[in-house]
C-alpha cells in the first residue's frame, strides 16, 4: 500500500483498499460458527436456570420462555404485583426490587439477592440448581394442602363438628359406601 502525502500533509492510499480483510473465509466462518455454539450453550443454560426456579416455585417451567409473561410470573413469583412490568420506567425500578423479593422468596438474604443484581450469572444458577426451596412470595410460609386439616363446623355447612384430614379423603370409597359395605357384613 503506497501513501501520497500532498501539499496540506493529509495523504490518500492508493493500490488496495485500507479496511480490506486479508485473512481467508474459513477463518471468518470458523470464528462465526464458534460464535454461534458458545451463544447457544449460553442461551441454552440460561433457559434451564429459569426454568428450574419457576418449577421450584411451583410454576409451569414453559412459563420462562414466554417473554413478557415470564416477567409477570416472575413478579408474582417475588410478591409483587404482576401488573406493574406493564407501567413505563416503573417496571424498571420494580425489576430491580424483584431480585430482593425473589431471594427472599427462596430463604435467602438481601447480601444473596444483592449478587443476583450484580452477578447474575453465578448467583442464579445457585438459586436454581442449590438446595433452596421456595418459601412463597415476599419470603412468607404456605400452608401445604396435604397436610392441613379441613374442620367441617357449623359455619361451613357440615354434619359433624370433627376435623377431617385431607388424607383420609384420598381413600377409596367414600365413607356412606364404608358404611354400607359394613352394614350388609353384619
Amino acid at each position: 500500500m503506497d501513501y501520497v502525502y500532498d501539499e496540506d500533509y493529509s495523504y490518500t492510499t492508493t493500490g488496495s483498499d485500507y479496511f480490506s480483510n486479508n485473512e481467508s473465509p474459513e477463518v471468518n466462518s470458523t470464528v462465526l460458527v464458534t460464535t454461534l455454539i458458545i451463544s447457544l450453550v449460553i442461551f441454552i443454560f440460561a433457559i434451564a436456570i429459569m426454568w428450574k426456579i419457576f418449577t421450584k416455585a411451583g410454576q409451569k417451567g414453559w412459563k420462562s420462555i414466554v417473554p413478557i409473561y415470564n416477567m409477570y410470573v416472575l413478579f408474582t413469583i417475588s410478591g409483587l404485583k404482576g401488573w406493574l412490568i406493564f407501567i413505563p420506567i416503573v417496571n424498571g425500578i420494580f425489576s430491580l426490587v424483584c431480585y430482593f423479593k425473589l431471594a427472599k422468596s427462596f430463604g435467602k438474604s438481601a447480601g444473596f439477592a444483592l449478587g443476583i443484581l450484580f452477578l447474575p450469572v453465578i448467583f442464579l444458577p445457585m438459586l436454581a440448581f442449590g438446595k433452596s426451596e421456595y418459601i412463597g412470595p415476599n419470603g412468607e410460609k404456605q400452608n401445604s394442602t396435604n397436610t392441613e386439616t379441613i374442620n367441617n363446623n357449623a359455619e361451613s355447612n357440615s354434619v359433624t363438628s370433627n376435623p377431617v384430614n385431607v388424607s383420609d379423603l384420598n381413600q377409596v370409597g367414600t365413607p356412606t359406601e364404608q358404611n354400607v359395605n359394613q352394614n350388609n357384613n353384619l
